[in-house]
């Protein structure tokens, strides 16, 4: 939602000079201009999404590859401790059922210990080949939630995505199209847009005019202004207006 609050950021600041020129033009010139400017929008958007499709994909492989970077060693030692276990575990009992055949065995389990680089105990020979798999698992898993993550990511782009050029962008081409066809406003008179109230001074601005206690603008006078409304006469008539408040017909 914040891609697409931008856009409407951007749209409500490029727009309104565009409306303003086209009025002067004729209609089906306006109508080809917006729908030049949703079709950048449009190309806008798909880039965008695009970009943001590649970089989720590049940091999901980013992540593997550091995964498998830093669970090298350990799966390297274990695969040596599954392979050395292995061999152990092997030698089988026939051919070695006299006193100095299993004596052999033993020494060459111990010799098989002292090769290793750092050295393990004999339970842990045994264990190995199940460490291995413990730790392929692991690996497995991690791998799965990054990619399961990928997956997740993308498709909630892809609903950005849609929603911005299925429903944002029509309905913004609409809403343009619809004010193309408004009338131009007729100009406001006796509209009053502002109050500076003070003790000491008193004024409003009443059709791009200032006007103190005492003024005529248009032959009404300003009898009084207060803080949020400025009293008026004509004639024998007299009236209060607030600010933005639509003018009384004696203007």
């Amino acid at each position: 939602m914040k891609n697409l609050t931008l856009i409407l950021v951007c749209l409500s600041l490029s727009i309104m000079p565009a409306q303003a020129a086209g009025r002067n033009q004729q209609q089906p010139k306006q109508f080809e201009e917006i729908e030049k400017y949703i079709a950048r929008l449009h190309q806008g958007i798909e880039d965008y999404y695009t970009n943001q499709f590649i970089e989720v994909k590049q940091r999901a492989e980013a992540e593997i590859g550091l995964l498998e970077v830093t669970d090298n060693a350990v799966y390297a030692c274990l695969a040596g401790q599954a392979e050395t276990a292995a061999e152990v575990l092997s030698i089988d009992d026939y051919g070695y059922r006299t006193h100095l055949e299993r004596e052999a065995k033993a020494g060459r389990m111990q010799q098989i210990k002292k090769d290793l680089k750092h050295g393990i105990f004999a339970d842990s020979i045994e264990r190995a080949p199940e460490r291995f798999a413990a730790a392929q698992s692991q690996i497995a898993e991690r791998k799965s939630e990054i990619l399961a993550k990928l997956e997740f990511e993308t498709a909630d782009l892809e609903k950005q995505k849609n929603y911005a050029l299925t429903v944002t962008l029509p309905a913004l081409e609409k809403q343009l199209k619809e004010n193309m066809l408004k009338p131009e406003p007729k100009p406001t008179r006796g509209l009053v847009t502002g109050i500076v109230y003070s003790a000491n001074k008193r004024c409003a601005a009443i059709d791009r005019k200032i006007v103190h206690e005492g003024d005529v603008i248009s032959g009404i006078t300003v009898v009084k202004i207060y803080q949020d409304s400025v009293k008026f006469s004509k004639k024998s008539k007299s009236w209060e207006q607030k600010v933005q408040q639509t003018p009384a017909s004696y203007w």
